[in-house]
């Protein structure tokens, strides 16, 4: 059994680290060898005792080295966890580490035989460890992010509320990247009320506007009509429609990655960036934080996919401190965001 608090008379004869490794929206998963004589055959995290005069960070720190070759210092401690056993009581510190890409695992065949990249998802069909089943819904289930549609038709039903109006430095960029040109096609994702759908369309971009709430649409269409502006409200979810194939010069995204699960940001993105035309640019925005609801995008995660696929990195920007809200709304007040503006070349 695990327990968040220390169970009365809970005296454990064993302290123990573990680590979710996660890439992409994916876990990494040890198959321990069939001989080992606790769970042997079965998945499960890098793990293991602390030793003597060792601290928990040091010890999954060793660990991961030990197991998978992974060296890091960007780990993090997630919760102290009690786990007892009729053979055992454990207290067991659950660590987790965000990987920019995917590393060249090294295991050591006395303990494990294999290993996979899975998502949290797919990792509960698997044969896996005792109590990791917990473990994943613990940290994933506690960590889901997305509000549902019939949340976002709630808040765009009322009028008053909002996100405030337009920033003109990110409209900047789409201005100049317009220069000289005509016929641009641009998309704007999770566009809410249209507040960047509209101006772009006075810019001259043959804009669509992709939005979860049908009420979100509605206002879309209402401020295309009072504007004098011919945009294209769709209603769709975005991780589904970001797999399909689309072509746009401009794909513009402000304030919709960090609504997303942990697991759907980053392939949401990448499917963002297919969808750009060569030469094309992405003006993306999101709140790495807001305060009641923690760290919602990992810190350089976003940034890292753009490097890595070679696309000119024209603006970056991340706040260094949670700051007031602009939006006109009566709750999540604070918060802290970064930006970046990306050219494919």
């Amino acid at each position: 059994m695990i327990f968040e608090n220390k169970p009365v008379r809970f005296v454990p004869n064993v302290s123990a680290v573990g680590c979710f490794c996660e890439c992409d929206g994916k876990i990494l998963l040890l198959l321990r060898n069939k001989n080992d004589a606790f769970e042997g055959g079965k998945w499960g995290l890098p793990n293991g005792s602390i030793e003597q005069n060792e601290t928990p960070e040091q010890a999954i720190k060793r660990e991961l080295i030990e197991e998978t070759g992974i060296e890091s210092k960007n780990i993090t401690l997630f919760k102290k966890l009690y786990l007892e056993y009729p053979y055992e009581k454990l207290k067991y510190y659950l660590f987790h580490l965000a990987l920019d890409e995917l590393p060249e695992i090294k295991l050591d065949s006395l303990e494990h035989t294999a290993y996979k990249w899975i998502s949290p998802k797919e990792a509960l069909k698997e044969n896996i460890l005792v109590d990791l089943d917990k473990l994943i819904k613990l940290y994933y289930e506690g960590n889901q992010i997305a509000r549902s549609k019939e949340w976002w038709d709630k808040f765009w039903e009322n009028q008053t509320q909002d996100f405030g109006t337009a920033r003109k430095e990110l409209l900047d960029f789409a201005e100049k990247f317009a220069e000289g040109k005509e016929g641009l096609t641009a998309i704007d994702v999770a566009s809410g009320n249209g507040r960047y759908a509209i101006p772009l369309a006075k810019l001259g971009y043959n804009v669509t506007a992709l939005e979860l709430s049908s009420e979100g649409v509605k206002r879309i269409r209402e401020y295309a009509k009072r504007e004098g502006v011919v945009v294209k409200a769709e209603q769709g979810d975005l991780v589904l429609v970001c797999k399909q194939k689309r072509e746009y010069d401009l794909v513009f995204c402000s304030g919709g990655i960090e609504e997303l699960d942990k697991e759907d940001q980053l392939t949401t993105v990448k499917g963002l960036m297919d969808w750009t035309k060569p030469n094309g640019l992405n003006i993306i925005k999101f709140c790495l934080e807001i305060e009641g609801r923690g760290k919602l995008v990992e810190s350089g995660n976003i940034e890292g996919m753009y490097k890595k696929a070679n696309w000119q990195i024209i603006y970056q920007y991340e706040e260094p401190q949670i700051r007031e809200s602009v939006a006109n709304i009566t709750f999540e007040k604070k918060l802290r965001t970064s930006t970046i503006v990306a050219k494919r070349i």
